[in-house]
């Protein structure tokens, strides 16, 4: 019934994509208790989450967030071996030269460590982690490998 009504959200809402369109569907069903639960990233409810409205249970990364520290991770809660973790990056053509990806990438790097950034960044329930080039690749190669497992073992199809 879930994956029914997804469907027919994602569907209705083609040009919106994404976990923030979900949780714009999903938080208002889950306030008014017509969803029991919902798994949306930690800044898409914030706004429910510090005013009470909405509980969370656990988060589903690998440690605990900072911005709700005694938030038990999934794990902990009792559901091991499961994690999935959001995060966002920027891609470049492919063929872009590396002394650009080298150069955009430290400027990057450089925006993320000013603590007013950081900091307004945490307050978000985000967790900046500014990575080389080379290790945000291995993280959406790990990324790629982790769902096509998920894909192939579930049998799912694309109609």
């Amino acid at each position: 019934m879930l994956l029914q009504g997804v469907k027919r959200v994602l569907e209705d809402r083609q040009r919106r994509i994404g976990e923030q369109a979900l949780a714009e569907l999903f938080a208002p069903e889950t306030l008014g208790g017509r969803v029991q639960m919902m798994m949306p990233n930690i800044p898409s409810v914030l706004p429910h989450l510090r005013s009470g409205r909405l509980r969370a249970l656990a988060v589903v990364t690998a440690k605990r967030t900072p911005l709700f520290p005694d938030l038990p991770t999934i794990d902990e809660a009792g559901l091991r071996g499961y994690e999935n973790e959001s995060w966002w990056g920027l891609f470049s053509p492919a063929g872009t030269p590396p002394e650009v990806v080298t150069k955009v990438n430290q400027e990057i790097r450089k925006v993320l460590e000013l603590k007013h950034v950081k900091d307004q960044l945490i307050g978000q329930g985000l967790e900046p982690d500014a990575m080389t080039p080379a290790q945000f690749a291995a993280v959406v190669k790990a990324g790629i490998s982790k769902w096509e497992k998920v894909v192939k073992d579930s049998r799912i199809q694309v109609d």
